[in-house]
């Protein structure tokens, strides 16, 4: 009876019970995390697209800005007004100014979305570890008492009735085992009564 502190009594019950409660939290948080990589992963790239647009528009307005610039020389002189030219160069400034605070943001995005997939994944796989282990701990207060009132059993049959143990103050079924003890100490009584 010298086995209080072992943590796997019964493997069979407990690694069934375990693995069958974990089995469906892993299969939640596995779909939980295919859901959610999905949409990072489409999402990242609708973003990836997007910032390869606006890295086109970038060139394309300074290719327009370059040509108008070209045209616009004393020699051209198809815009007359410096003001303008001013103006449309401020303007062009802050568009690519612009454009590329917006790039940088969707990077920001992206790389977010990694890192929080990643942190949701190993999540998922430490509460699946400390599942385990709580499920392992919750089982052997459920059998511990179990295997004890059997190991009892044994040594009734066998005629010998020593003296019962209490249950450690975590273990479960304690008021079925307290019902154990009273019929213990009843047939003890018994016999002895038949024995004088």
């Amino acid at each position: 009876m010298n086995k209080r502190k072992r943590l796997m009594i019964d493997k069979q019950f407990q690694l069934k019970t375990t693995f069958s409660i974990i089995s469906i939290v892993f299969i939640v948080v596995g779909m939980v995390i295919i859901i959610i990589g999905t949409n990072f992963f489409f999402s990242n790239k609708k973003l990836s697209t997007i910032k390869e647009k606006q890295q086109e528009f970038i060139v394309a307005e300074n290719r327009i800005f370059k040509t108008l610039l070209t045209l616009s020389t004393p020699e051209k002189r198809i815009i007359k007004n410096k003001a303008i030219i001013e103006k449309l160069g401020q303007d062009h400034e802050k568009n690519v100014i612009m454009m590329n605070h917006t790039i940088k943001i969707i990077q920001k995005i992206t790389e977010n979305n990694t890192i929080v997939l990643l942190v949701i994944t190993v999540f998922g796989i430490i509460l699946i570890v400390l599942l385990y282990i709580l499920l392992l701990k919750k089982t052997h207060r459920i059998y511990g008492p179990i295997y004890v009132v059997s190991e009892y059993f044994k040594e009734i049959i066998e005629g010998k009735y020593s003296d019962i143990r209490a249950l450690r103050k975590k273990d479960e079924f304690n008021n079925f085992y307290n019902l154990f003890i009273e019929m213990v100490n009843t047939i003890k009584e018994r016999e002895e009564k038949k024995s004088m």
